[in-house]
C-alpha cells in the first residue's frame, strides 16, 4: 500500500482501508494496526460509525476527537464517560452525559 496523502479518519474508516488490501502487501505497522482493530474495535461498519458520530454531534461540548473516542469505547455507564473525557476540559452536565450512554447503547442492541 503506498501513501498518497494524510488524512485524519476514524478507526471504522482505518479498518475498512486496511482490510481492502491483501495483508501480504501491508508493512509489518499496517498489520499490526489490523489486528489491533480486528480485535479491540467495536463499530467495525464505518456507516454505523459516522451515523452514531453525528448523533454524538448533538453534545455541543464534545470536539471530534471526544466523539471518536466515545465511539472506540462505547460506554454504557456514567463513570465510564467521564473516566474517558478526565484528562479533557470539558464539563458536559448530567444530561449530555445520559444522551452519549443512550447513544452508544443504541448501537449495542
Amino acid at each position: 500500500m503506498k501513501i498518497q496523502e494524510k488524512n485524519t479518519t476514524n478507526p471504522s474508516e482505518a479498518f475498512d482501508l486496511l482490510s481492502e488490501d491483501d495483508e501480504e502487501n501491508l508493512n509489518t505497522v499496517q498489520r499490526e494496526s489490523l489486528e489491533f482493530l480486528r480485535k479491540n474495535l467495536k463499530i467495525k461498519d464505518s456507516e454505523s460509525f459516522e451515523e452514531l458520530e453525528k448523533e454524538l454531534e448533538e453534545v455541543d461540548s464534545l470536539k471530534e476527537k471526544h466523539r471518536i473516542k466515545l465511539l472506540e469505547i462505547l460506554p454504557t455507564h456514567e463513570r465510564e464517560v467521564k473516566t474517558i473525557l478526565s484528562k479533557e476540559r470539558i464539563k458536559l452536565d448530567d444530561s449530555e452525559v445520559q444522551n452519549i450512554i443512550d447513544i452508544c447503547k443504541s448501537y449495542k442492541q
